[in-house]
């Protein structure tokens, strides 16, 4: 956050020199908008405003959405955690294998966790 910060008063610097050093009046047309004798430092200025204003507005509109997507998702997932009643679901409870029952476990090629070893030599 202060790199952001200051990288930002270095701009809002260089550009206050920039306008400072370029103060001689100029013609401005724009479409059917015409401005005459206008100091070239207002026009920079305007020009800095203007680009900051529409980049703020740009960015509360995707973080609008954003927010709007948080909601939606976070509705979607307390679906998904609560039963059809609006009662929450039962977690899957694995039962204990029987003696002579089959457990279930990984896929044959799966990654089954590697049987631990003795040691170079040792036996069991």
């Amino acid at each position: 956050m202060q790199l952001f910060l200051f990288f930002g008063l270095l701009f809002a610097f260089l550009v206050a020199v920039f306008a400072v050093q370029n103060a001689d009046p100029v013609d401005i047309e724009f479409l059917f908008w015409w401005v005459k004798d206008v100091s070239l430092s207002l026009v920079v200025l305007g020009s800095v405003f203007a680009g900051a204003l529409i980049a703020l507005v740009l960015g509360f509109a995707r973080q609008f959405r954003m927010a709007r997507r948080i909601k939606e998702l976070t509705a979607k997932l307390a679906g998904y955690e609560m039963g059809s009643k609006g009662t929450p679901r039962p977690e899957k409870q694995h039962k204990p294998a029987a003696a002579g029952e089959a457990r279930p476990g990984p896929e044959p090629g799966g990654d089954a966790p590697a049987e631990k070893e003795a040691g170079p030599g040792i036996r069991e």
